[in-house]
């Protein structure tokens, strides 16, 4: 049990290290020399648990799409306009790239060609469109509005993010979250058909905390646990 335990612990160390390295250094530029130093254990301890880099990298994109995915109910099972769901789901979404590398990670491997694991946007765009297109048939969206580019171009704010994320270590937490909010908030006027009060602010850690237009409160995220 003892061993189990250990080997379950060295295991999410490494995961987590291995996170990190590919958020920084994409598939190619990470190796097992790398992630023995960055997790504190043998390049042998490496390679029982994952023999190849590639199961490696598919383990890291796995846990990074998962995290989305947790996030995606929430969005859905709002009440209120569906476009307003959609703001929660992006920023919640945002929220999780800022804090998480191995959401990060997977994004970056996604654009590397999807080697590893399934596809980040896939694990919520296709919600994210279903929403749009809802918000579309409900009048939310001005008329002539395709929801498809718009989530497309959610897709690209979020993978911008991350890179931001990646480029500015040292930014105070929370930053990126709020230049998104506004980048979305521009989005938005150009795309909602009635005046709009703006997606929900971020608190100091990230989370999403202020109302909703209408009276509707955000759902908070929490820390996942990530490095």
């Amino acid at each position: 049990m003892v061993k189990q335990t250990r080997a379950v612990r060295t295991r999410q160390q490494l995961l987590s290290a291995a996170a990190v390295e590919f958020d920084l250094h994409g598939y190619e530029g990470t190796s097992f020399s790398r992630l023995s130093r960055r997790a504190g254990i043998s390049v042998g301890a490496v390679t029982f648990h994952f023999e190849a880099k590639a199961d490696l990298a598919a383990a890291v994109a796995q846990r990074g799409t998962a995290l989305a995915r947790n996030v995606v109910g929430d969005a859905e099972r709002r009440d209120g306009r569906a476009v307003d769901s959609a703001s929660v789901l992006l920023l919640a979404l945002g929220a999780l790239v800022e804090r998480e590398a191995a959401v990060r990670a997977a994004i970056r491997l996604s654009q590397e060609g999807g080697r590893a694991g399934p596809s980040w946007c896939g694990a919520w765009l296709p919600s994210f469109h279903a929403l749009l297109e809802q918000a579309a048939a409900r009048g939310e969206l001005v008329p002539g509005v395709e929801p498809r580019p718009v989530a497309g171009l959610a897709c690209h704010l979020l993978s911008g993010t991350a890179w931001r994320v990646r480029r500015r270590p040292t930014a105070l937490p929370g930053r990126a979250l709020e230049e998104l909010r506004e980048l979305w908030r521009l989005v938005c006027r150009g795309v909602v058909a009635e005046p709009y009060a703006g997606p929900p602010a971020a608190g100091p850690d990230g989370e999403l905390r202020a109302t909703l237009p209408y009276g509707v409160r955000s759902p908070s995220v929490p820390p996942q646990g990530g490095p």
